[in-house]
């Protein structure tokens, strides 16, 4: 049996690829190279780029807030006017997952900041469960 005859291609499933390394590897510049690209800033990636691509924007940058609450809601909001308002974006790019991640620890911690996602959310490490359950969300929207 080929390998390329095991699962034929879908046109309706999307490509979701996340990409890693250190910081100045060139991450945000892959990125500003797929088709017609829309950044969801949560770290100032892209000022290692002179000029994006004309097909490129970017949203404002979403910031880890003292209360933790903003910057989740406020990432949550620009994606879900991404995915209902018209627009000839092609490619969302999240950059970056681990700041996305600050986001959403603060936004669990914001109901009881004298505790850590451990003892978090009725304890036993529910706090990691109710992250994972966001970016979930994040991957479903």
């Amino acid at each position: 049996m080929e390998f390329m005859s095991l699962d034929p291609k879908s046109e309706s499933r999307k490509l979701m690829v996340t990409v890693l390394g250190s910081p100045g590897l060139g991450k945000t510049s892959l990125a500003a190279k797929f088709p017609k690209p829309f950044f969801l800033r949560t770290e100032d990636g892209l000022k290692s780029l002179d000029n994006l691509d004309t097909d490129a924007r970017a949203s404002q940058l979403i910031e880890r807030t003292n209360d933790g609450v903003q910057g989740y809601d406020l990432f949550m909001d620009q994606l879900r006017n991404l995915y209902t308002q018209e627009h000839n974006f092609e490619t969302l790019v999240i950059d970056s997952v681990t700041r996305l991640h600050s986001l959403i620890e603060a936004k669990i911690l914001s109901k009881e900041p004298s505790k850590n996602m451990a003892s978090c959310e009725g304890g036993f490490h529910q706090g990691y469960k109710v992250a994972a359950k966001m970016h979930m969300d994040v991957f479903e929207a």
